[in-house]
C-alpha cells in the first residue's frame, strides 16, 4: 500500500494565523482594534455581497453610525432585574422554589 506524505497542515496554518493576529492586536490601542475589526467586518460584508449577488443588508458609512461601544453600553445599562436573577431565573420566571 502506498502512503502519502502530508504536504499541507491546515491546523498549523490556522494556529500561525491566529498567533500573528494576536501579536498584531496586542500592539494596538483599543481604538485601533475597533477600527481593525470594523474594516474586517466591512470586507466580509463586501465578499458576502459579491458571492450572493445581492445586498442582504445595507452597509452604512462608519462615520454616520453610532459607535459600537456606545450601542453596547446602552444594552448593558442599568437594569431593574434582581441581582440574583441569573442564578434564580426559574424562581422569578416560573415561580419555582429558590435553589
Amino acid at each position: 500500500m502506498k502512503t502519502k506524505t502530508k504536504t499541507f497542515d491546515c491546523l498549523k496554518m490556522k494556529d500561525e494565523a491566529q498567533r500573528r493576529r494576536a501579536q498584531l492586536l496586542e500592539e494596538m490601542t483599543p481604538a485601533e482594534r475597533l477600527d481593525y475589526y470594523q474594516k474586517a467586518h466591512e470586507a466580509l460584508v463586501r465578499r458576502r455581497d459579491a458571492v450572493c449577488g445581492a445586498r442582504a443588508q445595507t452597509v452604512v458609512e462608519r462615520d454616520s453610525t453610532e459607535h459600537v461601544l456606545a450601542r453596547l453600553a446602552k444594552l448593558a445599562g442599568p437594569s431593574d432585574l434582581p441581582p440574583d436573577y441569573s442564578q434564580q431565573h426559574d424562581h422569578y420566571v416560573k415561580g419555582t422554589p429558590r435553589k
